[in-house]
């Protein structure tokens, strides 16, 4: 027909109109056909009526926009009304709805925030400047600290005793029965793990098996024992926490753990430079706060928010949870990773460094650290860039070659981006560094068949020199991992931040070494080693009169059950006295029926292959009395 004819000839073949781009082209068809309202056929208005409605998917029609009244300020529907700009940032072959999400707009309010600033090629950039504050030097206080005081900051005896009492609670609860589990035991349970995680055995059984036990292990506590005290380990009383925070707080079965080792660590002093990164707990197994991080060497497992000097000292954490770990971030909105950030600069003072990689970068995130009066620099994704932006094609910066680098500065002079050509294109953003001065590093070279130096920007040298910090932590930790084979996340947590606590303690003993002019300092293994037999030699505090009568009560394991005089034998020495005198049983090696054992132990004796309850206090080890044979009598007569 004649008015199709003039659709076709305004709006080509399309079906449908796009509403804010076909208004001018509308009210010219409008002009052409004043008598719209009276068709000729109901066919011709069902053409008309088609144009002007567009409709979804599933055939949904969606009415048009009033334009006329927009422009009077006026709306003949609120519910149909749009935003001025409300479809600018959607492509032109997407249909949207009238009614537009506050999202979608606050997306575009931040976009027009960043378009309000131009970009240029430049190789100069100067940046906001802070003053650096200075760095605490504390070592003297710690000049006399042996390896066990310095672990001792993060974990001490006033928390070991929480361990032992929340780990006797469980016990008691799940069997009905008292576990007698003291203070020195569980120092002796966490001194038996470190030690295991020095000497690398590939199963914890090994170290009480008979061809490859190991004395100082299998002497201080028995397999069955450590497994029991490992399985019920608790560092929180589960009546203790409230319903509410049990569904605010996903971590608040070790809440108590990470809270003391955080205490310590923002007591350090503030480095002027620090890095933040992500940080691995490896656990496979099934945990409500486990998250898969590909690329890591232990990808499985629960994330952790790490804030650490470039030496390595964890300055401070924080453990992901969700999406709302951060909910009371005042920088939230800016999305998990710049949230991340924010609260773990919390504790810095302004004027710090901040370096962070690709999935902490964003433009805003360096503009809220300005306003802070700190500095940022990371590598940022390439998604992340304004759109003000060109960067040269990766094409033309291969055929530049490597070192090939291109700077980018804002129009306010604030943040610069670079794009530096290695074996492929590097993205960074600073709000302090530039690219000169440049140096060279070496690159292997696969058509050369040989390392070639190549341009590095001084921003990218920054960057690999401060990065490092805590894959350095992460690598001192998995050196000598405490090893679990446990479906619990909790028991897997703990280990972890005590591994955390120790190389940390050895990274600040190292610093505090070198400033006091000491470089024989002793190693991570020598230094851990130090920290087991620490824990392994805890004093017993219960042999004392004090406590006499209430650990005979509480604690029988510890304590004898009485002294025998075996029966005669060619073997035999004279009888052995029924003597309870404390000051003669620290004297003298006299035996001690452990009747609380489930099962007997091996004998220490080379010649025998029995086994028995009878143990030497002072040896702590265990040797037959028999009527045919005395092996503790044979074993100290030498």
């Amino acid at each position: 027909s004649s008015r199709k004819t003039k659709y076709d000839a305004i709006f080509g073949h399309r079906k449908y109109l796009i509403p804010g781009e076909d208004d001018d082209k509308l009210l010219q068809l409008l002009e052409m056909d004043s008598d719209l309202d009276n068709c000729d056929s109901e066919d011709e208005c069902d053409v008309a009526f088609e144009c002007q409605q567009p409709s979804t998917e599933d055939g949904q029609e969606i009415p048009l926009e009033q334009h006329d009244s927009d422009q009077d300020g006026q709306s003949g529907d609120g519910e149909d009304q749009q935003s001025e700009d409300s479809d600018d940032d959607l492509p032109l072959n997407v249909w949207i709805q009238v009614t537009q999400s506050k999202e979608i707009n606050t997306n575009k309010i931040k976009r027009n925030e960043q378009m309000k600033f131009t970009w240029e090629k430049s190789k100069s950039f100067q940046g906001m400047v802070f003053e650096i504050p200075e760095v605490e030097d504390t070592s003297n206080v710690r000049r006399d600290f042996k390896p066990s005081d310095y672990f001792s900051e993060y974990i001490d005896d006033n928390f070991f005793q929480t361990i032992c009492e929340c780990t006797n609670v469980k016990y008691m609860r799940l069997h009905n029965k008292p576990l007698n589990l003291s203070l020195k035991e569980t120092k002796q349970f966490f001194g038996i793990s470190v030690l295991m995680s020095l000497l690398k055995y590939p199963r914890i059984r090994m170290f009480w098996a008979k061809t490859t036990r190991v004395y100082s292990i299998a002497s201080v506590m028995t397999r069955d024992r450590y497994f029991m005290i490992r399985n019920h380990l608790k560092v929180v009383i589960d009546d203790d926490i409230s319903e509410s925070l049990r569904q605010t707080d996903k971590l608040w079965k070790v809440r108590p753990l990470l809270k003391k080792i955080r205490e310590t660590c923002l007591a350090l002093p503030r480095a002027n430079t620090v890095a933040v990164d992500e940080q691995m707990i490896p656990f496979t197994g099934s945990c409500g706060v486990k998250q898969f991080v590909r690329g890591k060497p232990n990808p499985e497992g629960l994330k952790n928010f790490v804030c650490a000097t470039p030496s390595g000292l964890v300055l401070d954490f924080e453990v992901y949870q969700g999406k709302d770990t951060f909910l009371q971030n005042s920088a939230k909105s800016l999305g998990v990773g710049p949230s991340a950030v924010v609260r773990l600069i919390e504790s810095l003072r302004e004027g710090t460094q901040i370096f962070m990689d690709r999935y902490f970068t964003t433009i805003p995130l360096l503009e809220f650290l300005l306003e802070n009066k700190n500095h940022g620099t990371g590598t940022i994704m390439k998604s992340r860039v304004p759109r003000a932006v060109h960067l040269t094609s990766e094409g033309i910066l291969k055929r530049l070659g490597r070192g090939a680098t291109e700077q980018t500065v804002r129009s306010d002079g604030k943040i610069n981006i670079i794009q530096w050509y290695d074996m492929k294109p590097v993205l960074l953003a600073s709000t302090n560094l530039q690219e000169e001065p440049v140096d060279e590093c070496k690159r292997w070279s696969k058509q050369q068949k040989k390392f070639i130096k190549v341009r590095r920007p001084d921003m990218v040298a920054k960057y690999n020199e401060s990065m490092g910090g805590i894959d350095l932590v992460d690598r001192m930790i998995a050196y000598y991992r405490i090893k679990a084979r446990s479906n619990k996340w909790t028991v897997k947590t703990i280990f972890h931040f005590t591994d955390l606590a120790i190389a940390n303690s050895w990274i600040l003993y190292r610093e505090d070494r070198e400033k006091l002019g000491d470089n024989k300092y002793m190693q991570l293994y020598d230094f851990k080693l130090k920290i087991s037999e620490y824990l392994l030699e805890a004093d017993d505090d219960e042999d004392s009169d004090e406590n006499e009568s209430r650990v005979h009560s509480v604690h029988t394991r510890n304590k004898p059950t009485g002294y025998v005089t075996p029966k005669s034998s060619s073997h035999s020495s004279s009888p052995i006295p029924n003597n309870n005198n404390a000051s003669i049983r620290k004297r003298q090696h006299l035996p001690i029926l452990r009747g609380d054992l489930k099962n007997a132990v091996r004998c220490k004796s080379s010649h025998c292959s029995k086994k028995t309850k009878f143990m030497c206090e002072k040896c702590n080890a265990f040797y037959c009395i028999t009527s045919t044979h005395n092996c503790f009598y044979e074993h100290h007569k030498k």
